[in-house]
């Protein structure tokens, strides 16, 4: 059963929840956006973590033909003056 149907019949948020098994903020986020005749809304492409350097790191493989190892790329890009970023895992 789908969120919006779940809610006519039950008639709460908290109810269609349950039954829908999202939680009562979905619900309400949901239909909301229904009732005011809108779709579900284009989300806004976002960058890797990296974007950055992946120029960088095509190169390098390029140049040792594919033996490079993660750590002798990441400091490659060190000297490069590239920062680097904190995991994202």
């Amino acid at each position: 059963m789908d969120i919006i149907s779940a809610y006519r019949e039950v008639g709460t948020y908290r109810g269609a929840a349950e039954v829908t098994g999202t939680t009562h903020k979905t619900v309400k986020r949901v239909i909301a956006r229904h009732e005011a005749g809108g779709a579900v809304p284009e989300r806004a492409s976002r960058g890797h973590n990296y974007d950055g350097v992946a120029g960088l790191v095509a190169e390098r493989v390029g140049k040792t033909s594919g033996r490079i190892s993660a750590q002798e790329s990441r400091s490659y890009g060190q000297v490069q003056g590239r920062r680097g970023q904190r995991s994202s895992t």
